[in-house]
């Protein structure tokens, strides 16, 4: 079974990803932790509200098939459940053989993204969990502009801090003023 759960940066997704992990880990469970190549050398998951930083076993290669990755992993019959985490990066492909990897093994699949770009366009990877997995549930955020509860969009500030674009998390409000 496949659960997707998506929210804006700061919604707290990889911290439910670590905390759901731990649940099983401590339940002498065995997990797989991935994320997609997105971020050249990025091999950690980690949580801006926890000082845990987790080691994912694989980055995923688009180019090759994702049940044959994981296989050289471990035995896919021992393991319970996958973890991963930034599945807006993965393509529609990579979520249709996700949706059989966990069919195939009677597997529990947790993927923890965003849903949409700055554009407001939904990414292709979300699109497609959105339409394949079993469960989708939503995490929430206050808006980082106004306070509103409900952040559902994202404003991108190029180069503001040291040189690198920053985030916001806002309201659907917020992000129309923006804009303009």
């Amino acid at each position: 079974m496949i659960t997707f759960y998506y929210g804006v940066m700061s919604s707290g997704k990889s911290l439910q990803l670590m905390k759901t992990r731990y649940n099983y880990i401590s339940s002498n469970k065995n997990v797989l932790t991935l994320i997609p190549n997105y971020n050249e050398g990025c091999k950690t998951i980690s949580s801006r509200a926890m000082k845990e930083v987790v080691e994912v076993d694989l980055v995923l290669d688009d180019k090759q098939a994702m049940e044959e990755q994981l296989s050289k992993l471990k035995d896919l019959k021992k393991v319970d459940a996958i973890f991963i985490d930034e599945v807006q990066f993965l393509n529609v492909d990579q979520v249709r053989e996700l949706r059989n990897i966990a069919k195939k093994y009677e597997l529990e699949i947790y993927c923890y993204g965003l849903l949409t770009t700055t554009d407001n366009d939904m990414f292709p990877g979300s699109k497609e969990l959105l339409l394949l997995a079993h469960k989708a549930k939503q995490l929430h955020s206050l808006c980082q502009v106004c306070g509103n509860e409900y952040a559902s969009h994202h404003i991108k500030h190029d180069g503001k801090q040291h040189d690198k674009d920053s985030y916001e998390s806002v309201c659907y409000e917020c992000w129309l003023e923006n804009q303009k």
